[in-house]
């Protein structure tokens, strides 16, 4: 993948988190998801693991004292630093962006 689609889909993950902490509706989350699709960004990716992308956050430059620092927005729509997203839900976000995963965004 390019960088650009890496990008699309961590926003699309951050999305995902956003709205299943209840910070946006599922209506802004289709909004977002709509927004990158005009630009033909992937919403979702052929099978990987989200284990291993769980075990790549852990080493990744936004871990901070031991937590992984997440970019997600608010119920205002800013966005702010999160630090209290967990392994579960890093790792059902990232299931979500699994195209041959359960879940279907």
């Amino acid at each position: 993948l390019y960088h650009g689609e890496c990008v699309g889909l961590g926003i699309v993950a951050a999305s995902y988190l956003s709205m299943q902490l209840g910070h946006i509706s599922a209506e802004d989350f289709a909004r977002i998801k709509n927004a990158l699709s005009l630009f033909e960004l992937p919403l979702q990716i052929d099978g990987f693991d989200a284990r291993e992308v769980l075990l790549a956050t852990k080493s990744d430059k936004k871990m901070d004292k031991g937590k992984v620092k997440f970019i997600l927005l608010n119920p205002e729509g800013q966005a702010v630093i999160d630090r209290s997203i967990t392994d579960a839900q890093l790792l059902a976000a990232a299931d979500a962006l699994v195209r041959n995963g359960e879940q279907k965004l």
